[in-house]
């Protein structure tokens, strides 16, 4: 390549990538954005607690650049201050055993579990929730697995808030609190 040739391709570089702050941050979300799971061991049973939400194509476009002076969310160019009207909310239940040659017992931890959410932030209020419950089969003898799925009203959710899952038993024991948010565990 001759100089001339160099120095059109690099200032072509220059002027057709995204302008993004010196030291910026930047994160894609996908369809479907997990927070950091729960873990617990109850006997000879070790039961992952596995959040994670999603809205139609919201978050698929969705980008956070994070600089120095705060953080700033985008969807297809545009700014975004607040969470689409509505969430779904999916958490997967998994016990399994410990150890090898051990059975994952009781259902305690996985079935008929009671979930409280509410969103920590400027919106600071419970979260308006209809809820599904899905249980589903165990795929192996040792393995036990429930899915709950709960739609969430977000009207007016800053998009910075956090979420706060609940878990508890049927009876209403704290089994685990899981914080989870956009661009932070």
């Amino acid at each position: 390549m001759n100089k001339s040739a160099g120095f059109i391709f690099s200032l072509l570089l220059v002027c057709c990538l995204p302008a993004w702050p010196s030291g910026a941050t930047v994160v894609r979300f996908h369809r479907v954005v997990a927070f950091l799971p729960a873990n617990i061991r109850h006997g000879h049973s070790c039961v992952t607690y596995q959040p994670y939400i999603s809205s139609g194509k919201f978050f698929e476009n969705l980008t956070l650049t994070e600089t120095a002076s705060g953080k700033l969310y985008r969807n297809d160019g545009a700014t975004v201050a607040t969470f689409p009207e509505e969430l779904t909310l999916e958490i997967d239940v998994t016990a399994r055993p410990c150890t090898i040659g051990e059975l994952a017992e009781g259902t305690d931890f996985g079935e008929n579990l009671r979930l409280a959410v509410e969103w920590l932030g400027q919106a600071a209020k419970p979260s308006d929730v209809i809820e599904e419950k899905v249980t589903s089969e165990p795929w192996t003898e040792l393995t036990k697995r429930w899915h709950y799925r709960l739609h969430l009203h977000c009207n007016d959710v800053p998009i910075q808030d956090k979420l706060k899952i609940t878990i508890l038993q049927h009876s209403g024991v704290l089994i685990a609190q899981i914080i989870g948010g956009l661009g932070s565990n």
